[in-house]
């Protein structure tokens, strides 16, 4: 072979390569863009930052979960069941202001069964020291979504599957 076509071979190889493990990144993390708001990201502002969001969330979980032996108590209200969960992660990217004063971000949480769940986790306040958790809905459970979410007038809702 030419080197030209030896280069040629190798330069799709490494695209390929990277392609797959960036889709195997994207599959293993079990989120996908449409399934959360996006469009009305928080912006950042003086008063909530996306960070300030990630962290009150964390601050919340975490200080529930100092209070129960580690474990963040949570009842699924759809199974009646009351779990054992650990915080894998907050995503970063799955922030949102559904209006004025009340945000939403998604948690990855691993139950002490070995089950996996994502919740989302709702917060209200005015200011970054005033969010205080005002409601947690299970999302999915080991990736089935229990609802999606729509835009509706410019807000976005939860739609029941």
């Amino acid at each position: 072979m030419r080197t030209n076509q030896k280069n040629a071979i190798i330069t799709v190889f490494c695209f390929v390569t990277a392609f797959f493990f960036v889709a195997c990144g994207y599959l293993w993390a079990g989120e996908h863009p449409s399934e959360h708001p996006t469009e009305q990201a928080i912006k950042q502002t003086k008063a909530i930052t996306k960070d300030a969001l990630a962290t009150a969330v964390e601050n919340y979980v975490n200080t529930k979960s100092a209070a129960a032996d580690g474990y963040f108590s949570f009842v699924d209200p759809k199974a009646n069941k009351a779990l054992s969960l650990t915080l894998v992660r907050v995503h970063k990217d799955r922030l949102a202001r559904i209006n004025k004063d009340t945000y939403f971000a998604c948690a990855d949480f691993k139950e002490k069964g070995g089950d996996m769940y994502d919740l989302d986790i709702f917060m209200q306040g005015q200011s970054a020291e005033q969010l205080k958790m005002t409601d947690i809905a299970v999302h999915k459970k080991n990736d089935k979504p229990r609802y999606t979410w729509v835009k509706d007038n410019g807000l976005w809702k939860r739609n029941k599957i």
